[in-house]
């Protein structure tokens, strides 16, 4: 079994674009995202679905075992003063 590559914000711009291109050329792909409805388009494609919080480190830590590679976008954390 080949090991999957693990797309973290699949349902947003870039990482929907990363992980469509993995599928298109036929490599497996764990998307990570919020909603799991969010996540329906890709998971149609073949992509394995792990709706959750990327604040979760046991969540992350599940998500990320057994992973070819990664590809993780966080957003930062805006503060107003």
């Amino acid at each position: 079994m080949i090991k999957p590559f693990v797309v973290c914000g699949a349902t947003g711009n870039i990482g929907s674009r990363i992980a469509d291109i993995l599928l298109s050329t036929g490599e497996p792909v764990r998307i990570i995202g919020r909603e799991r409805a969010r996540l329906g388009p890709l998971a149609s494609k073949g992509a394995e679905s792990w709706p959750g919080d990327i604040g979760d480190t046991a969540f992350l830590e599940k998500g990320f075992s057994g992973a070819r590679g990664a590809f993780i976008l966080i957003p930062p954390r805006l503060r107003c003063l």
